[in-house]
């Protein structure tokens, strides 16, 4: 019996010996460890990109696509916040506040390309649409509402020629304007690219004529509207090239039929895809 007792002393001794400084680990990592806090903050919110004048080189802002879909194309500037998830977009075809609609996320964590632009394909021609965006963090917060912007998407015109062609460097543009729901177009504005040396040549920007409008403006490169006795959705415009490199070239129209008079900025149009075609 006196040699069992010493034995059950020894093991409790050991015992207190180990479990002292793991318990005292415990606490000390129960210490180290509080429970988490849950982020209050939202993100800031969204800044819209500004609208480029369409004739700018590089067009930005809310603008009508030209892939040959009904889309408007949103574009915003990136949040900072570390934290941050991914956005909201909202929309409506009135200004009033409660008719705003979730129409789309865009997931940081999920989305491969771009997420900063976003290309609304469910849309109606000839109505106008109002958008904003809210930014979103990990924990869930929303962020306020940017600005709110608006287009009116109109039917696309119809390129003609030149396409899938090889040409000189004297040539007539030709397309179809498609103007309906009783609009027509008061500007035009053309777009020709170099494809092999991926630049943009010129881009030209003119006043309706065939409707009687008349072009106060001189249009500042070597390129005139056709004459035409009355309206027409053939629609014209003679090319007075300066000598062009031979290569590849691709172009593209927009038609415009509502412009704000301080800006002179777009607020509805529709544009082609881009065509391409060959000079010799």
């Amino acid at each position: 019996m006196g040699k069992l007792k010493k034995h059950r002393q020894f093991w409790a001794g050991l015992s207190y010996k180990v479990s002292y400084p793991l318990l005292s680990l415990v606490i000390l990592v129960l210490i180290a460890c509080p429970e988490p806090v849950e982020d209050p903050d939202p993100p800031d919110k969204p800044l819209l990109v500004a609208k480029s004048l369409p004739e700018a080189w590089d067009e930005r802002g809310i603008d009508a696509d030209n892939t040959g879909k009904n889309q408007i194309v949103l574009m915003w500037h990136p949040n900072s916040e570390k934290d941050l998830a991914g956005y909201a977009i909202f929309r409506a075809d009135t200004l009033i506040t409660n008719r705003f609609v979730h129409i789309a996320n865009i997931d940081l964590f999920h989305t491969m390309d771009t997420d900063t632009i976003y290309n609304d394909d469910s849309l109606k021609t000839y109505i106008d649409y109002f958008y904003f965006i809210k930014a979103r963090d990990n924990a869930g917060n929303l962020s306020a509402a940017s600005d709110t912007v608006s287009y009116r998407l109109l039917q696309a015109p119809y390129c003609i020629a030149p396409i899938d062609t090889t040409t000189g460097d004297n040539f007539t543009f030709k397309w179809m304007d498609r103007a309906s729901q009783y609009t027509y177009s008061i500007e035009y504005l053309l777009r020709l690219d170099n494809v092999n040396l991926n630049q943009t040549v010129w881009v030209c920007r003119f006043t309706n004529t065939w409707y009687g409008y008349e072009n106060n403006t001189p249009i500042p490169f070597p390129y005139f509207p056709s004459e035409q006795s009355g309206p027409s959705n053939l629609l014209y415009c003679d090319s007075r090239f300066q000598q062009l490199p031979a290569g590849v070239y691709r172009w593209k129209v927009k038609a415009i039929s509502e412009v704000d008079n301080h800006t002179t900025l777009d607020e509805a149009s529709g544009e082609s895809e881009w065509v391409f075609f060959t000079i010799e």
